[in-house]
């Protein structure tokens, strides 16, 4: 464990501790994580941190994006089809012959689908069985960390690189972004998705969202503390936006049934309607103030 003396994202030492949680994924784990936030950007992160000897029993081999298969809304087949249509996947737009890497891609389903609609795909992975796993879909996946891929001497340059809820999980995000920034070719932008640790459900449930995912998540970013992230690390910040998943809202919805009002889940399940959900999430990301947020950087100056 690592006692930090100020936010990681501003630097300032204006912050306090919201919470003692636990882990969601362990139901029988002891342990107890500290959420702290800061005053000055809004961004909340585990304080102490956690070394990685102490996280890695949690990136365990069934470790969910480790997954070839992880986040496609149906079959391959139909994903790639459906993402054809719309020139994009997982809110990113992709065309033929993109140079893409994506970090911390896990067992590879977004880049198999980037590589579907006609894009030059890498990845970079720190997990030996995320990377194995990318692997044996035939993808080029260097096993480690971006830093340890710069120092490897690489000199690909590419046109996208992204993180798919992945920089919640570093422990410098800032140094990741400069590094990200340093491998863009011209006109080359980087996008990443983050929980939205400001939104409703994080701020009323605490450590029981299920976005807070103690002690994976080491950062609870804030569209705020997101803006200071791209000024720290030299980036411009082109687009900054949420989204709401409804499958997501609505569980966070039954969460807050449960735990803040007592309300049974399959009560709630049974009053709770997809039109009201489709709405709330909707409504949300409107103001701004959805589940997740998108950002897009590009180099400074770039449009």
């Amino acid at each position: 464990m690592h006692a930090l003396s100020c936010c990681p994202i501003c630097g300032s030492n204006s912050w306090g501790r919201v919470f003692t949680g636990r882990t969601t994924r362990r139901p029988h784990d002891p342990a107890r994580w500290v959420l702290a936030r800061c005053s000055q950007c809004d961004h909340g992160f585990l304080n102490p941190r956690p070394s990685w000897d102490e996280l890695g029993p949690y990136y365990h081999s069934s470790y969910a994006p480790y997954d070839a298969l992880h986040g496609l809304p149906g079959s391959f087949e139909a994903t790639v089809s459906e993402a054809k249509s719309q020139g994009s996947f997982r809110h990113v737009a992709i065309h033929p012959g993109q140079r893409i890497l994506d970090v911390g891609s896990g067992g590879g389903s977004f880049l198999r689908v980037a590589r579907a609609l006609g894009a030059e795909v890498a990845g970079v992975e720190p997990s030996a069985f995320g990377a194995r796993a990318a692997r044996d879909q035939g993808l080029s996946v260097f096993e480690g960390t971006l830093e340890q891929y710069v120092a490897s001497g690489a000199g690909d340059r590419f046109d996208l690189i992204t993180f798919s809820h992945v920089v919640e999980h570093l422990p410098d995000p800032i140094n990741t972004i400069t590094l990200s920034a340093a491998l863009l070719d011209s006109g080359g932008r980087i996008w990443l998705a983050v929980p939205n640790g400001a939104c409703r459900s994080a701020r009323r449930l605490g450590w029981r969202w299920h976005s807070t995912d103690l002690p994976l998540h080491l950062h609870h970013f804030s569209p705020r503390s997101m803006r200071v992230l791209s000024e720290r690390a030299g980036v411009q910040l082109h687009d900054l936006r949420t989204y709401s998943l409804p499958k997501a809202v609505r569980g966070s919805i039954l969460q807050e049934l449960r735990y803040r009002w007592m309300v049974p889940r399959r009560i709630g399940s049974a009053v709770l309607t997809q039109r009201f959900v489709d709405r709330r999430a909707t409504r949300m990301d409107a103001d701004g103030v959805g589940e997740a947020i998108v950002a897009e950087f590009v180099p400074r100056g770039h449009a």
